[in-house]
């Protein structure tokens, strides 16, 4: 597969292992809860609706790598997602074969994605256009419409430069979370992980090292990008500080609409919705 049609020919990502991080502990009882959506789901794409997130890290000392640190993730996530295993989940129909969706905990897990692209993380980040090339690395798979309940919600990808530097590519359905959801379980999982690999007593691999395991990355038939190629959305989340002039809901999103159309190039539609998080946590 190729990163972007904007980069050279040459530059080419390969696929090198696709695992599956499940929680801990098994998930009980199990959590659902129900989806009402369109009964003619093809039509519109509700499905496929995603939000993307791309970390990149240059490579700060020697044993520094991406393939290292797929490992280690695959232990963390498995904590992190002991405490949030709907993330784990799948879709479901309730009833007979034409009910409407639910999302359970079925622990079925978060799909781990390992990578690597000839090319060298300071060029890509130089790119004048790296929205086409950035979705080679968050990976997704569309889902199934007939048959949703196979289909992931949540993928994470790790891709290694050839210059030692390495991104986490992390996809995640919009029917599983939100943008403040997400968010917080990010935080939370990155906590998690730097305290479980902060102490100096640790083995020089983790369990899950590819390298290690004789793998070589390599392309892998059949694994599609689904509709990556497509033009996506953009999000934009507004955090304002403590020290902010009190401001209706209205008021405060006439701010947004215009700071979002300044930051993305393009006037919103007439018809849209807008999440506001209250210092207490709350959603409104």
């Amino acid at each position: 597969m190729a990163l972007s049609s904007t980069l050279n020919n040459d530059y080419k990502l390969s696929i090198a292992a696709v695992q599956t991080v499940v929680p801990t502990n098994p998930t009980d009882p199990r959590q659902s809860f129900r989806l009402t959506v369109p009964q003619n789901l093809s039509s519109t794409g509700i499905l496929q609706r995603r939000f993307h997130v791309l970390f990149c890290y240059n490579k700060t000392r020697d044993e520094d790598s991406g393939w290292l640190l797929a490992g280690r993730i695959k232990e963390s996530l498995g904590r992190a997602l002991q405490e949030q295993p709907l993330l784990a989940g799948r879709l479901r129909r309730c009833g007979d074969s034409g009910g409407d969706l639910e999302i359970v905990s079925n622990d079925s897990g978060v799909r781990l994605v390992e990578a690597s692209v000839e090319h060298k993380l300071a060029d890509f980040l130089e790119l004048r256009d790296k929205d086409d090339a950035g979705a080679e690395l968050v990976f997704w798979e569309d889902f199934t419409e007939d048959n949703p309940q196979f289909s992931p919600l949540f993928y994470v990808q790790v891709t290694n430069f050839t210059c030692g530097g390495y991104s986490i590519g992390i996809t995640c359905s919009l029917l599983l979370v939100d943008p403040f959801l997400l968010s917080n379980f990010l935080k939370r999982w990155a906590d998690l992980h730097n305290t479980m690999f902060s102490r100096t007593d640790l083995p020089e691999f983790p369990t899950f090292y590819l390298p290690k395991l004789g793998k070589s990355a390599g392309s892998s038939a059949g694994l599609q990008m689904g509709s990556n190629e497509q033009k996506l959305p953009q999000s934009v989340i507004f955090k304002l500080p403590k020290k902010f002039p009190e401001l209706d809901d209205k008021n405060l999103a006439a701010l947004c609409i215009k700071e979002a159309e300044r930051e993305v190039a393009t006037k919103m539609a007439s018809n849209f919705c807008i999440f506001v998080k209250a210092p207490m946590g709350t959603l409104r």
